[in-house]
């Protein structure tokens, strides 16, 4: 227990009586990486006195906080938010202090590249630091921008609604990479799902979906007009499944152009 009381100018009770000297040492950061990227970029931080309790980590713009994903005295693990402007990135910790500023460059890429042999927790969607999931660099496009997606396995369900972008393998027209870019449902619903969206899908094996309740297991193009019309060329579709229709493809309400 601290107890302290009124000190007197000039007194001998005056100041630090007890010889204990109270420092509030703040956030330090060392490094950022990437330094630049769009917004769902995956970014590490280090640095010194973070804390050991989860704090915030602060993006130029209005309220616009990182998704934390991991929180230590050294290292920090976030997500770049949707919205946020370029500027200086604020560490802050749970007690509410604040690290000086490291800049950060928002980022608008046309084109967006996906591999699943990436680097771990640096990803933001550029060559050298690829985004690891193919829903994370969907999460990052604007309209019409283009995901070149390298060969792997992608264990994951993927949505497309209305980004109208290009979602591709490296090549398309190559058989190899057609059937070594694969995306697998997992048997958790269906594998792609267009939502009123005229997208692009080209490239790609799609296996191993299964809607329990609905539609579509490979393939589920839902619209609510004959407007949406998604393009799906040169992929392999197979092993797929439903309990009510459509195995590989169901489309509602929309007209797809499928090809190769």
């Amino acid at each position: 227990i601290v107890r302290t009381g009124k000190s007197s100018d000039m007194q001998p009770t005056s100041g630090n009586l007890w010889g204990v000297n109270f420092v509030c040492i703040g956030p330090d950061v060392n490094t950022i990486a990437p330094t630049s990227g769009p917004p769902g970029t995956y970014m590490k931080i280090q640095g010194t006195h973070f804390g050991s309790s989860t704090g915030t980590v602060v993006f130029p713009g209005v309220g616009d906080f990182g998704e934390i994903l991991q929180w230590s005295d050294t290292l920090i693990l976030c997500r770049v938010p949707f919205c946020p402007v370029s500027g200086d990135v604020i560490v802050r910790t749970a007690v509410g202090v604040n690290s000086g500023g490291v800049h950060f460059d928002i980022t608008d890429p046309t084109t967006i590249y996906v591999d699943v042999n990436h680097t771990p927790d640096i990803e933001n969607g550029s060559i050298s630091y690829p985004f690891g999931k193919i829903e994370r660099g969907i999460y990052a496009t604007t309209y019409a921008d283009t995901v070149i997606v390298k060969p792997g396995i992608y264990y994951e369900n993927i949505a497309l609604s209305d980004a109208s972008i290009t979602l591709t393998s490296t090549d398309p027209n190559d058989p190899n990479i057609v059937a070594s870019t694969v995306i697998d449902g997992g048997e958790n619903g269906s594998v792609v799902t267009f939502n009123y969206d005229c997208s692009v899908l080209t490239g790609f094996t799609i296996t191993n979906g299964y809607n329990e309740a609905g539609f579509g297991g490979g393939i589920y193009c839902n619209g609510q007009c004959e407007e949406m019309a998604p393009t799906i060329s040169h992929c392999i579709i197979t092993r797929n499944s439903v309990e009510v229709a459509g195995g590989g493809i169901y489309c509602s309400d929309s007209s797809p152009t499928i090809s190769h």
